[in-house]
């Protein structure tokens, strides 16, 4: 599934003090950076951001705490919350109730620590409170409109690489000289500043992205 990207090319535009003609060079090279940016983001939050309906995720279970892997999660009426645990050997299957077999906060499901549930599923519904090995869950999820804290970030990324492509220090052209501050270099990648952005609204950031990017003290 192609995901949207997380601004659009009159955003940068607007940030650059300048227009892009329909199909022209500048608006295609604002676009793959945009969406280069957007990709970077997504992969340092884990996050799609944008709204993405009936997702089907296999999480492991094992404890009373479940985290839904994608958020903020929707839940009403046109968009159920649809849980069901497997037994120890996935052969048998039992749709639990919120409020009833577990709680949900937020992103996380708590199971309920209550005794086995009767019936031909107390097996699956046992004891101890802690999810059984295998769950599936189809859910909503995302938000309807952009954060401008994301937002900036991305055309902050896109915009280092639309002014400086080349990732340039410097260039001379015959007696004018001109020196790009470090920031400035657009090397494609988010930055620490960018992470930190994103970490301070809210948006954690994979420690894993933390560490390719660090390049000192955090």
């Amino acid at each position: 599934m192609a995901l949207l990207p997380l601004a659009e090319p009159a955003d940068l535009a607007v940030r650059l003090r300048t227009t892009f003609a329909d199909g022209s060079p500048e608006e295609l090279a604002a676009e793959a950076l945009i969406e280069d940016a957007s990709a970077q983001v997504r992969t340092a939050t884990g996050q799609n951001i944008y709204p993405v309906e009936t997702d089907t995720v296999e999480l492991t279970g094992g404890d009373r705490l479940l985290n839904l892997p994608q958020w903020p999660v929707v839940v009403d009426v046109d968009h159920p919350l649809v849980v069901v645990e497997y037994d120890d050997y996935a052969t048998s299957s039992v749709p639990l109730v919120d409020g009833v077999d577990y709680v949900r906060h937020g992103h996380q499901l708590i199971r309920s620590p209550g005794p086995n549930a009767g019936g031909s599923d107390g097996a699956i519904r046992r004891g101890g409170g802690d999810w059984a090995e295998k769950v599936v869950v189809t859910y909503t999820h995302g938000l309807p409109e952009i954060p401008p804290e994301v937002r900036a970030v991305v055309l902050s990324v896109a915009m280092r690489g639309y002014v400086n492509p080349g990732a340039l220090r410097s260039r001379t052209l015959g007696s004018y000289s001109e020196t790009f501050a470090t920031e400035t270099v657009g090397t494609g990648e988010l930055t620490e500043s960018d992470l930190r952005r994103l970490a301070r609204a809210g948006w954690a950031v994979r420690a894993h992205s933390v560490r390719s990017s660090r390049r000192g003290s955090w």
